[in-house]
This record gives structure tokens, C-alpha cells and sequence, in this order.
């Protein structure tokens, strides 16, 4: 394959506006030779000797032949013809309308001049040989464009294209005619036309660009989330279950809004404080709809009853359960006392995270259903994410709805996670993205140092936004905390915060479940705290992009 500049991608090459130069592009890259330099689309400045002043130019495509020369390749795309009375060349559509285009011939002479003008800057006066061809892709014979300036030689159809690299060595071969005096551009000579324009060729868009793209290609509710959303309507109770990424939070939300805005008192819970937190502020101004984590709702409650009895629940379940966890047990029980002393009922419950929902969490959550007559109850769970307790027995006993498709991440994370997920079969999203990205250093300061570089980077010269990237440990949070505080770049930094703005959030990979990030590095800092229901977690939260950092034999044994 030969070395052309810019390297596109099949995607890349694509969205190049003529389709004869997407066409010659591929050929000329798979075909020649890869001691041959190409370089398409050439944009330089040329002086206009009458007139002193300076214009636009462009040449298609330049190949830099090492054994030969330099040729450079005008390139029109549909039919074609030239009007030879008045010089006029037309492109022809498929519906057989004509288009005025420029002189080929001229533009490929222009362009060939002015490069042998940059070798001679460089190289000094050389001998070597400068061709210019035109190439028409969607004719099949050459003859009737035939004049004395542009001769049946320099002119390449689709007949040529499949054995490009010898109509490249004919027209090399007709310009040089017998004149075996030429110079060889040499190795040398390709060396130097890459320092010229392999400089000036700039086509990777940069990675904000890249990432604002991918956003638009992910959709948050596919066709058949919005079918389980119809299929509640219909139901009293509902069990839906998905792998990470399927939506499982986001349709919680859709139908939490849209039953709160149709008058229905609505409680949506979730384990996960940061994700409540997260759900309060998306969800604020939505009357008739109540959003919190579990526990933050059981504070809610308590302080409701202290303030109109002042009795202290917590201190009441307490004196019950003196050896029981606070969290575990009197939070939960406080919460069903609290219903006779401070009545509350609601027409629907939504809960998220249902497989981190313990025992006495759904005792009160039946308790509270109970309240009311016909309230609805659905919950959204993935037991493969139950990294708090063990899935247990759950108060409804309808048969689930499945969610299949992976809307939230890139085929390569999609990939990643679910090689430690056990399920249901979730299918990968198209979006193809970037692969992961292992950074192994051998010490956890050095580990520091490049996540603080590389964040640095992403968002001084690639311009990505702060909030946008997020580093999750896995390990001793303290730790983490204390070797990114010592960092070059230590202001970047937002430690466990709630909404960090212009900062990046550092946090446990455990407070960030059931939250997502556009750009996640993921440091192991303590390898011994990894297991794999924690990794799947902890990858599937990156929608975008992800950097996986720790040392060399860990991240070998990720085999990803």
C-alpha cells in the first residue's frame, strides 16, 4: 500500500464530495507501490506573473515516484465533454445536464509547475522529471477527448483503474520519451516533498469535534424502549431488566415525567446517591413527581415526622435494633413507622437500581405502596450490576420486559464491559468509536503524572469540556485523591463533587454507578479490589471514550 497523505478512513474517504476521487483514492492506495508518496487534495498559493498577485490552487492528487518523478492527476468525475471551438469542458450528470468545469489539462500543468518551483527550493536545480494525466472515472474510451493537449497517453477512464499502477508507469514513461538524462527522484526526494507537504495536509478533525459527532449518533430511547414505554401504560406492576447502557435510567425518568405531567403523584428511587442527586436536578421542575435516592427519601420522611411530632425515628429503631446497621436496617424501618405518623401515598413508584435494593429496603417500599389502592409499581434493574447486595426476592412477581439494545456506549466499550456481563443478550451498539486505551506505568505517582498529562492535553489543545471527562478509582479513594492533588495541573480537579463546573471529577467507581461520562479514565489503584461485576460497572459508565490505568500486569490480564 502506498503512503498517501491525508490517511482516511473508509468513513473518511466517504464523505469526500467527488465521488471519482473517493473512487481514484482507494485505488491509488491499494495499488501503487509503498515506496510512492500520494498526496490528494494539494492546496498551494500561486503568483500570477502578469498581474503580480497570488490565487487559490488545488491539485486532486500528486504521486511522487521515487524510480520515476512527480505526476500530477486532474481528476472530473461523470461524463465529459470539451467544446474545442470555444475551450469549454462540461461534466455530465446522470440526467444528462452539463455542468462548466475548468480546464484539467491547465489545472494539472499549474499545479506541476509550481511543485517543481518547491523541489528546486529544497533539492536545488534537478532534472527530474514533472508529468501531469487527467483521470475520468465514469467514461470507458479516451479517444474523442483526444487534441494535440491532451493526447490518448496522459488520459486515464475506468478501463485503467483496475491496473492503475501501470497506467501510472505509462504516463511516467510517455513524458520522459527517450530522454534517459532525467534525474531519480529518489529516496531522498520523497523524504523532501513529505517535509513540504505532508506539513500542510491537515485532515484529523480534532477529537471535540469526533466526540460531539458520536453524540449525535446516539439515541436515548430506540424503538423498542419506546414499546416497553406503551407496554406500561397498560400495566399495574412491571419488572424491566437490561445490561448497562440499554436505557434502563432513562426510560425510569421518560415515564416518571410524563405520568407526573399527566396529574398522577409519582416517586421515582434509586440506590445510588449521586444518580438521585442526578435525578432531582433533571427531574426539578416536574410537579407531582418526587426524585431521590432510597435513603435520602427515608431522611425526608424522618425529618417530616420530628418536625410535626418531634419524635426521632431513627432513634426509635434504634432502641429496637441496637446492634442493626444504620443504612441497612433503621433507615428502612423509620421509614415504614413514619407512614401512620406522617400519611403519604403516591399513584405510582418507580425504582431504579433494583438489584442493590436490600430485604428491608423493598419491605418498606411494599409498605408504602400499600398505602393506596391500585398504586403502580415498576422497577428497572440489571442484577449483573448488583455490587451492594445479593439480588433478592422482589415484591412483584409479574414476568420482565427486556431491554436488548446498548444505546449509551461505543461498540469498543460495549465490547469491554460485557465480557464480564451474565444476562440477558444486549446487542452492540453501531457505533464503532476508538479502542480502549491501557496506560500502564510502573508506579501509582508516575500513574498520577499521565492522567493529570493527558487531561491536560484533552482539554488545552483538543478543547474537550471538563465536565465532559471524569477519572473513577478503583482502590483507596484517599490515595487517588492525595497523589492527583501533588499533580502539575492540580487545579483540574473536583473531588467527589456533585456538579463540578470547569473541574473534572475524581470519584469511587461505586458512588458513579448508574451516572455516565462522555470520557472516563478508569484507574486501578488497588488491583485487589477488582472484580469483575465492578469492572462491567465501571467500563459501561464511559459513553465515548475510555482509559483504562493501572500497572502492566493487571492491565495485561484484562486480555481486552
Amino acid at each position: 500500500m502506498a503512503n498517501i497523505i491525508p490517511l482516511l478512513s473508509d468513513e473518511q474517504i466517504e464523505k469526500i464530495s467527488s465521488k471519482a476521487e473517493q473512487k481514484l483514492y482507494k485505488a491509488l492506495a491499494e495499488q501503487l507501490p509503498k515506496d510512492c508518496l500520494i498526496i490528494h487534495s494539494l492546496e498551494f498559493i500561486k503568483q500570477t506573473s502578469k498581474y503580480k498577485s497570488h490565487g487559490d490552487r488545488e491539485a486532486d492528487f500528486v504521486i511522487f515516484s521515487p524510480l520515476y518523478g512527480v505526476l500530477v492527476v486532474e481528476v472530473k468525475g461523470g461524463g465529459i465533454q470539451y467544446d474545442k471551438s470555444i475551450d469549454q469542458w462540461y461534466s455530465i450528470d446522470r440526467y444528462k445536464k452539463q455542468h462548466e468545469i475548468k480546464n484539467p489539462v491547465r489545472q494539472a500543468k499549474d499545479a506541476k509547475y509550481e511543485i517543481k518551483n518547491h523541489l528546486q527550493q529544497k533539492l536545488g536545480k534537478t532534472n527530474i522529471l514533472l508529468a501531469h494525466a487527467v483521470m475520468f472515472p465514469d467514461i470507458e474510451h479516451a479517444g474523442p477527448l483526444a487534441s494535440p493537449e491532451m493526447v490518448t497517453e496522459i488520459i486515464g477512464t475506468n478501463a485503467n483503474i483496475k491496473n492503475l499502477n501501470n497506467w501510472v508507469i505509462d504516463v511516467f514513461e510517455y513524458w520522459s520519451g527517450e530522454n534517459s538524462k532525467q534525474d531519480k527522484l529518489g529516496v531522498n526526494g520523497i523524504r523532501v516533498a513529505e517535509q513540504i507537504y505532508g506539513k500542510k495536509v491537515s485532515i484529523q478533525p480534532s477529537l471535540r469535534s469526533i466526540i460531539e459527532k458520536e453524540v449525535q449518533k446516539q439515541i436515548e430511547l430506540t424503538n423498542q424502549q419506546k414499546i416497553i414505554l406503551r407496554q406500561l401504560k397498560r400495566r399495574k406492576e412491571a419488572l424491566i431488566e437490561g445490561g448497562a447502557g440499554t436505557g434502563k435510567t432513562v426510560l425510569a425518568l421518560d415515564q416518571a415525567v410524563s405520568l407526573a405531567e399527566q396529574g398522577l403523584k409519582v416517586l421515582l428511587l434509586c440506590y445510588n446517591q449521586k444518580l438521585g442527586d442526578a435525578l432531582k436536578v433533571k427531574s426539578q421542575h416536574t410537579n407531582n413527581l418526587h426524585s431521590m435516592s432510597f435513603h435520602e427519601f427515608c431522611s425526608w420522611r424522618v425529618r417530616q415526622v420530628k418536625h410535626n411530632t418531634d419524635r426521632d425515628l431513627i432513634e426509635e429503631s434504634r432502641q429496637v435494633y441496637p446492634q442493626d446497621n444504620l443504612y441497612d436496617v433503621l433507615m428502612p424501618n423509620a421509614l415504614i413507622n413514619s407512614y401512620d405518623l406522617a400519611p403519604i401515598e403516591y399513584d405510582v413508584i418507580l425504582i431504579d437500581e433494583g438489584q442493590d435494593f436490600k430485604p428491608e429496603f423493598w419491605f418498606a417500599i411494599e409498605m408504602l405502596k400499600d398505602q393506596k389502592e391500585d398504586t403502580k409499581l415498576y422497577i428497572f434493574q440489571d442484577c449483573n450490576q448488583a455490587i451492594y447486595s445479593e439480588v433478592t426476592e422482589l415484591p412483584i412477581s409479574c414476568e420482565p420486559l427486556y431491554l436488548f439494545d446498548n444505546c449509551r456506549n461505543t461498540k469498543f466499550i460495549h465490547d469491554a464491559a460485557y465480557r464480564y456481563y451474565k444476562g440477558s443478550e444486549v446487542d452492540a451498539p453501531e457505533l464503532k468509536g476508538e479502542p480502549i486505551q491501557l496506560i500502564d506505568k510502573i508506579s501509582l505517582e508516575h500513574q498520577a503524572a499521565e492522567i493529570d498529562k493527558m487531561i491536560s492535553k484533552l482539554v488545552n489543545t483538543e478543547r474537550i469540556t471538563s465536565e465532559d471527562i471524569a477519572v473513577i478509582i478503583i482502590g483507596s479513594f484517599f490515595q487517588a485523591q492525595e497523589l492527583l492533588s501533588k499533580t502539575k495541573n492540580n487545579h483540574m480537579w473536583a473531588f467527589k463533587e456533585f456538579s463540578p463546573k470547569s473541574k473534572v471529577l475524581v470519584e469511587t467507581a461505586k458512588r458513579f454507578k448508574g451516572l455516565e461520562s462522555k470520557l472516563i479514565f478508569l484507574w486501578v489503584v488497588d488491583e485487589q479490589k477488582v472484580d469483575e461485576k465492578l469492572l462491567y460497572v465501571s467500563i459501561s459508565r464511559a459513553r465515548l471514550r475510555l482509559w483504562i490505568v493501572g500497572c502492566k500486569p493487571f492491565l495485561d490480564g484484562l486480555d481486552l
